[in-house]
């Protein structure tokens, strides 16, 4: 079996991403609500991780926004 490279941010680049400070996303993995891996010195996010932190908040959001019609 192949083995595939996941793919993975920093810190920094997530924080650009989200329009967030990187202490933010500090706060973010945490706290568990993002998946940060350790490697060294560094917090890596994977690529997987950002796109169900992003699909949790576009459902919060949607959740919220139902809440405030009815």
């Amino acid at each position: 079996m192949p083995n595939q490279a996941t793919q993975h941010y920093r810190v920094s680049k997530v924080a650009s991403m989200l329009g967030l400070h990187k202490s933010t996303v500090y706060r973010l993995v945490a706290s568990g609500a993002l998946e940060g891996i350790r490697v060294g010195g560094s917090i890596c996010i994977p690529a997987d991780a950002y796109d169900t932190y992003l699909q949790q908040c576009e459902q919060a959001a949607v959740t919220a926004a139902a809440t405030e019609v009815a």
